[in-house]
């Protein structure tokens, strides 16, 4: 099963980029907060060996944020530009664990108990 990535997500993204995030933005990096759906079948989804497999590309880096009830809120960072961001999201979705990903936007809260996005 491939993950899904909406396009709107994607927009969304180099839109963040686009308007960035102090030092990050200035040096061109990524630097996105993603809600990350999961199989089942993840028995730690905050293991560092675990985020490491995540991610195809070793010079971008999977942080973890918090849990949701389907999966794991995670800092993506790496080298920019948006391309490269984008195309570090890309290869995520294609990871058999991943069943969905969603862009966090700056300063939406995450809500614990349904992993839902509001803005403040």
């Amino acid at each position: 099963m491939k993950a899904r990535i909406d396009s709107r997500i994607l927009a969304g993204l180099v839109a963040v980029l686009a308007i960035g995030n102090g030092e990050a933005a200035q040096q061109g990096a990524c630097d996105v907060r993603l809600a990350v759906e999961l199989t089942p079948d993840v028995p730690n989804a905050h293991d560092r060996g675990f985020l490491h497999s995540l991610m195809a590309d070793p010079s971008f880096l999977l942080t973890w944020v918090s849990d949701t009830d389907s999966g794991i809120v995670v800092d993506l960072t790496g080298p920019g530009p948006g391309e490269r961001c984008k195309d570090a999201m890309t290869e995520l979705s294609r990871n058999t664990h991943v069943l969905n990903i969603t862009l966090v936007p700056p300063g939406a809260i995450l809500t614990a108990v349904s992993g839902a996005v509001a803005r403040r």
